[in-house]
């Protein structure tokens, strides 16, 4: 499996703040590529990173070695934010002549996008008036139709009830890009489709595999760090 980004002892710290990445040496590779971790353990500026904007957009002091190996698109939690157009299509449309499409042409893979995302029926409804799952997937295909060979996505399964949830992982999971990259809480949505799985805790980060992951991040973390549980669908009173 080929790599698609690299991280070597990689530090990071926002403007004013202690270090949040501590000499971070991670290896995402083709497939979906899972990030763990509670608030704060920098799930989201690992992200940031790969797609560039950790410096350039928030600032900060950035040191280590981290290699892309292609285009780089990030989709925020808060995708709305991500969603700059009135319409579905004029959102796809949009998109892809940002990404060097004619015009004329455009509408045309717009079309053809949306067929390959199930999302056909979207193309003339307002964004505004979709559902929390049908805006994920307009940011999904947004982010294809700007030409991502790697997808960042920070919590898409945030505001999803489980169908939804299953119906993000089944998308995710069978997407046209070299690699997904996700940080997300409901870990154990990702479980049976990760191709690897990342820890985040106190500033570090380790691989897990992802069919014994529960051993071997209780055997990582702290005892008062209960977070993992609720990754993996279970209780901190346990």
């Amino acid at each position: 499996m080929g790599s698609t980004v690299v991280l070597q002892d990689v530090w990071y710290r926002y403007p004013g703040g202690d270090w949040i990445l501590r000499g971070v040496n991670a290896e995402f590779i083709k497939g979906i590529n899972l990030i763990v971790g509670s608030t704060g353990s920098g799930k989201t500026t690992i992200l940031r990173i790969a797609a560039g904007t950790a410096v350039r957009i928030h600032g900060g002091e950035l040191r280590g070695s981290v290699e892309v190996g292609g285009k780089s698109v990030l989709i925020p939690q808060d995708f709305d934010y991500f969603i700059l157009n009135l319409t579905v299509e004029e959102e796809l449309m949009y998109s892809l002549e940002s990404s060097g499409v004619p015009v004329g042409v455009a509408r045309r893979e717009a079309k053809v996008l949306a067929e390959n995302l199930g999302i056909s029926h979207l193309l003339d409804k307002r964004v505004s008036t979709l559902s929390t799952g049908e805006r994920q997937r307009v940011a999904i295909a947004s982010a294809l139709a700007l030409g991502a060979e790697i997808l960042l996505i920070d919590e898409p399964l945030a505001y999803q009830d489980p169908i939804g949830a299953r119906s993000i992982v089944e998308l995710l999971s069978r997407i046209d890009v070299d690699s997904v990259i996700v940080a997300e809480h409901k870990a154990h949505y990702f479980l049976e489709t990760a191709s690897r799985v990342y820890i985040t805790n106190h500033g570090k980060v380790v691989q897990v595999n992802a069919p014994w992951v529960s051993l071997e991040v209780s055997s990582w973390v702290e005892e008062k760090d209960d977070w993992w549980l609720k990754c993996l669908g279970g209780s901190s009173g346990m």
